[in-house]
C-alpha cells in the first residue's frame, strides 16, 4: 500500500488508486493491470467499496 497521493493498493499484476478530488466532491478510482478483464474486475470491486 502507498499513501502518497491517495490510497494505492499494489498487486502482483495490477494496482488501484483511490484519490479524493481537490476541486470536486468526488472520489476518483484509477486502475492499471495486465489485462482488460483484470481491470474490469478490480474496478467493479473498488466501486463497491466507494459506494457503501
Amino acid at each position: 500500500m502507498d499513501t502518497l497521493d491517495g490510497v494505492k493498493w499494489l498487486y502482483d499484476e495490477a494496482w488501484v488508486l483511490f484519490r479524493a478530488s481537490r476541486t470536486e466532491p468526488v472520489a476518483r478510482i484509477y486502475v492499471d493491470a495486465t489485462s482488460f478483464e483484470l481491470v474490469h474486475a478490480i474496478l467493479k470491486e473498488a466501486r463497491a467499496i466507494v459506494e457503501w
